[in-house]
């Protein structure tokens, strides 16, 4: 049975752009020169920030029934740029990988997925980012994954998502979907 995220979704503010940035609509895209100002000629897609006003939106994201609330903000792009960089830390354990030897795993690189990004406070005061992931192979959801949060059943480790804490730097829930 999979579990439910509930987000009880609200409010937006102004997002304070830092750098090359595209707007489309309430969706913000992200580059490679978005989160490594070191990095300025690379314009390599890296995700899209829903920022629209949501009223409720359900997310299928545990293994065990939960429900998590809470209030969507506009973040910036430092908040951004944080929500990377935790994510980049956490992803030998959101990916595991595919045992190829004693000691040795194979995983997709973080770079071979698009990531949808929603940032929200929860009534703790804390702020979390939940991101959804679709690995750049599945190019029929391209188009999609710009204009909506695409929900995925099955797939394979070319789908999955992860709640991360900002404010503790911790990874709250992950799933990584199976295979039918």
């Amino acid at each position: 049975m999979f579990g439910l995220l509930f987000f009880a979704l609200a409010a937006c503010a102004s997002l304070q752009t830092q750098a090359q940035t595209e707007t489309k609509g309430s969706v913000l895209a992200i580059r490679v020169n978005d989160i490594d100002t070191t990095k300025t000629d690379d314009t390599t897609l890296v995700g899209y920030v829903f920022m629209e006003h949501y009223k409720s939106t359900s997310i299928d994201l545990s293994g065990k029934e939960h429900t998590f609330e809470m209030t969507e903000y506009i973040p910036t792009m430092d908040e951004v740029r944080e929500a990377e960089n935790l994510l980049n830390k956490k992803y030998r354990k959101i990916m595991p990988g595919e045992k190829v030897g004693i000691n040795t795993y194979r995983r997709p690189p973080l770079d071979s997925y698009v990531r949808q990004y929603i940032f929200g406070v929860a009534s703790d005061g804390k702020r979390y980012v939940w991101i959804n992931a679709i690995s750049i192979k599945e190019t029929w959801l391209m188009d999609d994954i710009k204009k909506r949060i695409v929900h995925v059943r099955d797939g394979g480790n070319a789908f999955w998502r992860t709640l991360l804490n900002l404010d503790d730097g911790t990874m709250v829930s992950n799933v990584v979907n199976g295979e039918a």
